[in-house]
């Protein structure tokens, strides 16, 4: 920013008067728009000194208004079409973004646009223009969700079904392991029990801690953080519960191709990043090529995130297919985990 207003009033800056408005000082007036949170303000004497800032880090953008910019500003409403092209630009606020960080530019970017959007819309009250004069030709309503929306509330249902997954996948490879190398498997199948009641008997115990954990996930984040959802929180519960299962059925597989706890450990963290970034949690399937794209929705929790976003999000019933897909591709990994599993165990006997 290479302009300064000391002692600046609103008073004055948009006069309307019988064929327009007349404008004074806006360039300061914009600024004062610029006082947001997110925002922090750094003066420089000139543009390029301004642009060196922004090369050596200093700040994320450089923001410049011409000389007269109220008056071609004025120009700019009162001739329209008529405008000469240097008028034209002139008129306009340059800026020169760093985007080597994308979220924090591209969120200053957005933050700017929208600033300016209020100012001109003040502006064009003060002038006793038309209310909808101002606003953008395309008039975009939300069916779902607000245009407020935090980032976190798209986040969590991915980050409930991963924690819950990973969860019961090492919770279920430690204990089998452990039991394993200290005899207990051995000594259980010595005394005529078979492979089917082990597993059993793991899977019951687990699911039930599965089942306090899943509540306590549950509590924690539309409870205590008082996450928005508009769904049946019986639902959200069950979808939770049904990825804690599959990733127990995942951890019994590790656990049974595993000889120890390192060898368990580096295969579960080995997948945890790839399905993380392939799940929609953070890069969405729709940005995906078409073929990465078809892999990622056959992982084990990829679809169950999207029938999770749609309850919570849309308030989509179990009879929508976009939910119990979702379900089904639990219940189908959950079983394929477990047979697999026990085959190999009979094999290995």
């Amino acid at each position: 920013m290479a302009t300064s207003c000391p002692n600046f009033d609103f008073k004055g800056t948009a006069v309307p008067y019988d064929d327009g408005c007349h404008f004074s000082n806006i360039s300061c007036r914009f600024l004062t728009y610029l006082d947001h949170p997110m925002i922090h303000k750094v003066k420089y004497d000139d543009v390029e000194s301004g642009k060196q800032g922004v090369m050596r880090g200093h700040v994320a953008g450089v923001l410049y208004m011409s000389n007269n910019f109220t008056a071609y500003a004025e120009k700019r409403v009162d001739k329209g079409k008529d405008i000469e092209e240097e008028d034209l630009e002139l008129s306009e606020i340059k800026v020169w973004m760093d985007m080597s960080n994308r979220q924090i530019g591209q969120a200053i970017k957005y933050k700017l646009i929208d600033l300016y959007r209020h100012f001109q819309e003040d502006i064009f009250s003060d002038c006793k223009f038309l209310p909808g004069f101002a606003k953008y030709p395309v008039n975009v309503d939300f069916y779902y969700g607000h245009e407020d929306d935090t980032f976190t509330i798209y986040m969590l249902p991915g980050s409930l079904i991963t924690i819950m997954f990973f969860m019961g996948a090492m919770m279920t490879s430690q204990t089998i392991i452990t039991d394993r190398h200290d005899g207990v498997w051995d000594r259980s199948t010595v005394a005529g029990v078979t492979s089917l009641e082990i597993t059993l008997t793991h899977f019951l115990l687990q699911a039930a801690v599965t089942l306090v954990q899943v509540s306590l996930v549950i509590i924690t984040a539309f409870a205590v953080f008082q996450m928005e959802y508009n769904g049946q929180m019986w639902l959200i519960f069950l979808i939770v519960f049904m990825q804690g299962i599959c990733g127990m059925s995942y951890g019994f597989w590790v656990s049974v191709i595993a000889s120890d706890h390192s060898m368990a450990n580096t295969i579960l963290t080995g997948i945890f990043l790839p399905m993380m970034l392939l799940c929609g949690l953070m890069w969405p399937t729709e940005a995906m090529p078409i073929g990465l794209r078809y892999f990622a929705r056959s992982l084990p929790f990829t679809i169950s995130i999207e029938a999770l976003r749609n309850v919570s999000k849309k308030g989509w019933l179990i009879t929508n297919p976009g939910v119990y897909n979702g379900m089904c591709v639990s219940l189908f990994w959950t079983l394929l985990f477990g047979l697999v599993s026990v085959y190999l165990i009979k094999t290995k006997r």
